[in-house]
């Protein structure tokens, strides 16, 4: 059964985003017909396009700090005399992308947004390291970077899907 808008507008007012649009609609000041599709469609899209202020800062603060502590990958490390077999750096890589996978996560990025932007950020650290004399590119870091992503994404999915 077909709705006018007046009354369809009345069904938006419980949301404020809802009803500032239920407010544009009423300036028209004429009553269209609505089929019972767009009655569904059209306060689902509002609620798909809502952005939250908190959420842009949680990402904008991980890209920040990102950019912020960039500088320490191209810092000389002192020359170690000590032979270790634990491949210390790639355990760094590992972690550190992790870490910045789940900082993403929890602020609603989606997963393949974080993948892709932990992805390219870990290539172009690795590029720019190739441009210093001592520091250099190496394709086991890029391996460990997205290790350490895919394991943080692969964790999430199975935990949105399983509850």
């Amino acid at each position: 059964m077909p709705l006018s808008i007046p009354l369809w507008c009345k069904m938006l007012t419980f949301n404020k985003r809802r009803a500032s649009a239920a407010k544009l609609i009423n300036i028209n000041k004429e009553i269209v017909e609505i089929s019972d599709f767009t009655l569904i469609m059209i306060p689902s899209y509002l609620s798909m396009t809502k952005n939250t202020f908190k959420t842009n800062i949680k990402t904008l603060s991980g890209l920040a700090v990102l950019i912020f502590i960039s500088p320490i990958f191209f810092i000389k490390l002192p020359e170690s005399n000590h032979a270790s077999t634990l491949p210390v750096d790639k355990i760094f890589h590992f972690i550190f992308h992790s870490l910045f996978s789940v900082w993403f996560i929890f602020s609603k990025l989606k997963s393949s947004s974080t993948f892709l932007l932990m992805f390219s950020y870990g290539i172009t650290v690795e590029l720019l390291q190739s441009l210093t004399d001592h520091r250099s590119f190496e394709l086991l870091d890029i391996a460990a970077n997205s290790l350490g992503i895919i394991l943080v994404l692969s964790i999430f999915e199975l935990k949105n899907r399983l509850g």
